[in-house]
Parts: C-alpha cells; structure tokens; sequence
C-alpha cells in the first residue's frame, strides 16, 4: 500500500479508484490553467519565459519549443472556443 501525506490527510494511492480520481483532478487543473483570465494572465507568459529559456538547448532547443507552444495555444484556442 502506497500512501501520500498532503498536509494533515494521509491518502492511499494504491486503490485503482484512487488513481483514476487523481488522474481525473490533474487534468482538470491542466484545463484550468488554459481558461481564458488564468490564460492570459498566468500560464501564457510562464510559458513563454520558460520557452525562451529551452530556445538555448542546441538542435532540438527551438523547434521543440515552438511545438510545445503551439500546442498549448491550440488547446487553449480551440477547447476553450466558446468560452465568454
């Protein structure tokens, strides 16, 4: 039995409906972070400053950047497109 200490609560990950529960909760703290006012804010500009800190890794340092950064602004644009 795996257990993970998060604050004052102790939460056992082993259960497969643990897992799946956590699973679930990540990603939507994934599609939090791509809603439009954290968006704009928040996340964007992070990921730009940490792109042009990866732009510096020699042969993949730029192209992997620009592939990242245009996926995020594609599920941001697109998942969120009637949002507002």
């Amino acid at each position: 039995s795996k257990t993970v200490q998060r604050g004052n609560v102790a939460i056992d990950t082993s259960s497969d409906s643990t897992k799946e529960e956590l699973r679930h909760r990540k990603m939507r703290w994934t599609l939090y972070l791509l809603r439009a006012p954290i968006w704009d804010m928040a996340t964007h500009p992070l990921a730009e400053k940490l792109g042009a800190a990866g732009e510096y890794i020699p042969l993949i340092g730029k192209p992997l950047v620009q592939y990242i950064m245009d996926i995020l602004c594609y599920w941001q644009r697109w998942h969120f497109m009637l949002e507002g």
